[in-house]
């Protein structure tokens, strides 16, 4: 699937095939050869397919977890298709976090504002707690660096999600005033990361 990084956009509709149960993991082989980064970790970044939609889909079980992960441009109720549709997947940047077996999380960036923006990142319900965030973070701000040529980093995070925030906090991000309107909502609280050392 080609990507054409832009900052909005409607994009085309993968059709939906059988949908996993919410917080499945499902089974990613195949898709290229497995990259060993230097930690010894077979984790990489791979573009959407229809299964991986799938899986994605089957991780959200209530109204105000997808408006926790998509924020307020997602339709509720969200459906198979209006997720691939209003999280704009296939027109950003968005990319799954995978090993040999798993699918583990997903996210996506783009160019806000001279940064690299995350945004709609989630792990796989039940992988949560194993630091898998900061291995998709790490890794979007690596391709998003290369690809977009911006060092620095920001994202949106609810103010009551306190786990995100401190991992956040803990890779370096820290609270910030959003120039002009947001649109997002007092709830919501602007984080950025400046310029660091990004290796190639």
């Amino acid at each position: 699937m080609g990507l054409k990084l832009t900052r909005h956009a409607d994009n085309p509709v993968v059709p939906a095939v059988g949908v996993p149960r919410a917080g499945q993991c499902a089974d990613w082989r195949g898709g290229g050869p497995i990259v060993i980064d230097h930690t010894g970790s077979r984790m990489r970044l791979v573009e959407p397919n229809p299964e991986r939609l799938d899986t994605l889909f089957g991780w959200f079980d209530n109204d105000a977890a997808v408006r926790r992960w998509g924020g307020p441009v997602m339709r509720i109720p969200m459906s198979r298709t209006s997720m691939e549709e209003d999280a704009q997947i296939g027109v950003l940047a968005s990319y799954f976090l995978v090993d040999d077996q798993e699918v583990l999380g997903f996210g996506q960036y783009y160019d806000r504002l001279n940064r690299c923006h995350l945004g709609r990142l989630v792990i796989c319900p039940n992988r949560r707690g194993e630091r898998l965030g900061q291995q998709l973070i790490e890794r979007l701000v690596h391709d998003g660096h290369q690809r977009l040529g911006l060092s620095e980093q920001s994202l949106f995070v609810l103010d009551d999600n306190h786990r995100a925030i401190a991992l956040y906090q803990r890779l370096g991000f820290t609270f910030a005033h959003y120039p002009g309107n947001d649109g997002m909502g007092d709830e919501v609280r602007y984080m950025v990361r400046r310029a660091r050392s990004i290796s190639s």
